[in-house]
Parts: structure tokens; C-alpha cells; sequence
């Protein structure tokens, strides 16, 4: 369901409120900014007792915001008002999510089998794809006929209902799956104090550079991507309908691609999977550069090869700190290194922002070269994705098939 609240539907949604490509470029990076909110749960993790209880009604919360904010384009508001209100829509929205998504994820993760987690979260991953591919298409579709008839106002209405109703099947789901099994709870019976969580995630060399890699991928991702979105509607010309087909193309490579990717990462280990996953991104990036409005369908490619790289990224990202801190320490593990790569992630799209500003008001020029902003951003982006997979390879993944600890 989160795929009706990220680019380009959410791009029409800023777009349509009067947002500036630069503006929609850092709100859509202040996404990954709100993982911060899972560093609260780092002190109340060993409280819960109730672990399906409390994950169901925070992540109830944040789907409902998540409906909420396709509402406020149909009230009689100023721009600017409007603009406030989703951003806010969005910031509560994504704490009910990330507040308690390391607690679903070690709460599902109780009933998998540990030398298989890259084969089944690939699995999950192929269910998601398809029935996202299917939404992808629908929405897509629907806005654009709504756009067809001057009528945005009432896709964004039918956007807000149909959240409102995956939120309602979401919950189903949820309340179908068993409580957590007790031997993969923290202990309950003594608080482990909070120096000890420092010395196992902070104190822990293995895991800092771990978190380093993902600090390295985050900070390439959030200079380019947040502002693809506009740029695709907008320099290069595309309609909604017709990026959701292309989406849906990436989504196809993505299915195919997961389960070999999970058995890859089973067999060697989760940072090798991501750095696969690395490499095809920065391919990804590298032909964003060359995509001008006359090459433009370039962009089929470029989803192709940030689709291969989401396969090796999107689970092994979390089941990487697996890998380097003991399992009772994975929720504040997991915590943690989401809200530094946040936090690094955000400062990035600000400067990439000023970036994007700065060449579009000298009329897509830097330094006398003609160049849309984008391709110019998608420079240091594929760079810096490339030194994370060769950081990845020469010092995590040689220490560890070294059998170095710390």
C-alpha cells in the first residue's frame, strides 16, 4: 500500500498543492528522515509485552494519515496551508509506520527459519511486487482518466479511499499472523540497561561499518532520487499513466530477479547481496546522466537496473544487522543505523536542492555546460553508490570471510 504514498503519485499530489521541484526533492527525502522515529523505540522495546497489540494500533495510526493527506487538496484552504498539512500528513503518517517497523520485522522474522531469511523475504517481496504492480497499473490509469477530464480533485479522492481500504486489508493481515514466539523476545524478566545496547551497536566495529555502507548508500540515493519524479512528469515529458506502466516494467524485473538475489545473499552473506544490488544502481545512475528529453526513454533502462538493485537492497538492508550484532539487540540495532542513514539522508537532499535551484535558475547551465539539474545531481550519486559497493567488498566483506570479529 505504501507504493500509493511515494513518487509519482505523491509527486502529482505535491505538484497539484503548488510545491517547488526543489521543495517536493526535500520532502520527499524528509521521508527517509522520519526513520528517526525508530530510535524512540529503542526505549520502550523491552517494555512491550504485547508485541502484535502495540505494532497493530501504530501502524493503524499511520495508514490512516497516510489516507488523510489525498483529502486535504479537496479543502478550501490556502496553497499554503495545504502544503502544511501534508507535509504533516505525511511526517505522522510515516511515524505510525517506522515507529514499529523493526518490531514487525523481527515479530515476522520469529517464525523463519535463520539460514533462509533472504529466500523468504525475496518471497514476500515477489507477493508485494505482483499485487503492487496490479495497484500501480489501476492507479495510474485512473488518475490519468481524472486528468483527462480536468479532474484531479476527484483522483485524489479515489486515492484517499483506496488507501483507506488497503489499510482496512493491511489490518486483516496483521491480526491473522501469531504473537511473537517467546524465545525470540528480549529477556522480560531484567532491563537491559542502555550502556549495554552502546557497547553491542555503537561500541561494535562490525556494526559501524555496516552502518557506514548504508550511511554511503543513502546519502548517493537521497541526491538524486527525491528529485527524479518531477523531473520525469515535467523536463522529460511523460504522463502518469505512462510512468506507472514503466514502473510496472521494473516491477516485472524486480519479481524475477528477488529469489535469485535471496539464495545469492543466503549463500555468501547479506552485504554481499547489497553490494550487488550497489552496483546495478550506480549502473542506474550512470544512465540517468545521458537522459535528456531526446533520449528519454532511457528512463525504461534506469528503472530496470534500480529495480535489480532494490531486489539485492530491499530486504538484506535489514537483514544485514543480523549479520554483526546479537539477535536480542536487532530492533535497537536496526533502530539506530535507519535514523543515522535518515539523518545523513536529509542533509543531502538540502544540498542537493540547492544544487537543483542554483542550475535551474541560471537556465540549465552549470559552469557554462548545458545540463538539466538532474543529470548533473546523478554525477556524485553514481559515484558515491560506486564507492559503497567497493567499500563493501574490500572492507566488510573480506574481514568477514577473514572471520574477523569487532
Amino acid at each position: 500500500m505504501v507504493i500509493i504514498v511515494t513518487a509519482p503519485i505523491l509527486t502529482y499530489l505535491l505538484t497539484g498543492i503548488g510545491m517547488s521541484d526543489s521543495m517536493i526533492g526535500v520532502v520527499s527525502s524528509l521521508i527517509s528522515m522520519t526513520v528517526l522515529f525508530q530510535l524512540v523505540s529503542v526505549w520502550i522495546v523491552r517494555k512491550i509485552t504485547n508485541t502484535k497489540l502495540f505494532s497493530i494500533l501504530f501502524h493503524c495510526i499511520g495508514r490512516l494519515f497516510f489516507g488523510l493527506m489525498y483529502f486535504v487538496p479537496l479543502l478550501p484552504l490556502s496553497s499554503r496551508v495545504k502544503q502544511i498539512l501534508v507535509v504533516v500528513c505525511i511526517i505522522l503518517g510515516y511515524f505510525g509506520y517506522n515507529f514499529v517497523s523493526s518490531l514487525i520485522f523481527r515479530w515476522g522474522n520469529s517464525f523463519v527459519d535463520p539460514r533462509r531469511r533472504a529466500r523468504f523475504s525475496s518471497t514476500k517481496e515477489k507477493i508485494s511486487l505482483v499485487t503492487g504492480m496490479v495497484v500501480t497499473f489501476g492507479a495510474g490509469y485512473i488518475m490519468d482518466r481524472f486528468e483527462a477530464a480536468d479532474n484531479m480533485l476527484g483522483g485524489f479522492l479515489f486515492v484517499a479511499i483506496a488507501v483507506l481500504v488497503f489499510s482496512i486489508c493491511d489490518l486483516v493481515c496483521l491480526l491473522l499472523i501469531d504473537r511473537e514466539r517467546r524465545e525470540s523476545l528480549p529477556e522480560k524478566k531484567e532491563t537491559i540497561p542502555m550502556k549495554d545496547i552502546i557497547t553491542n551497536t555503537l561500541k561494535n566495529r562490525s556494526y559501524l561499518r555496516v552502518v557506514l555502507l548504508f550511511v554511503l548508500y543513502t546519502v548517493s540515493n537521497s541526491m538524486l532520487t527525491g528529485f527524479l519524479g518531477t523531473y520525469q512528469l515535467k523536463e522529460l515529458g511523460f504522463s502518469l499513466g505512462v510512468l506507472q506502466i514503466i514502473s510496472i516494467g521494473g516491477s516485472f524485473v524486480r519479481f524475477f530477479a528477488s529469489k535469485s538475489f535471496g539464495k545469492y545473499s543466503d549463500k555468501t552473506s547479506y552485504v554481499s547481496g547489497s553490494r550487488l544490488g550497489m552496483i546495478f544502481t550506480a549502473l542506474g545512475f550512470l544512465v540517468c546522466i545521458f537522459t535528456t528529453r531526446e533520449t528519454r526513454w532511457l528512463v525504461v533502462v534506469y528503472v530496470a537496473l534500480s529495480s535489480l538493485g532494490m531486489a539485492g537492497l530491499n530486504q538484506n538492508s535489514m537483514n544485514v544487522v543480523y549479520g554483526c550484532v546479537e539477535e536480542k539487540y536487532f530492533a535497537e540495532a536496526s533502530a539506530i543505523k535507519n535514523c543515522i542513514c535518515g539523518i545523513c539522508g536529509f542533509g543531502t537532499s538540502l544540498i542537493a536542492s540547492l544544487v537543483l535551484e542554483y542550475i535551474q535558475r541560471n537556465g540549465n547551465k552549470l559552469f557554462g555546460i548545458s545540463i538539466y539539474a538532474q543529470q548533473a545531481l546523478a554525477i556524485p550519486a553514481m559515484l558515491l553508490m560506486l564507492s559503497a559497493a567497493i567499500y563493501a567488498y574490500f572492507v566488510i566483506e573480506k574481514r568477514q570471510k577473514k572471520g574477523e570479529k569487532g
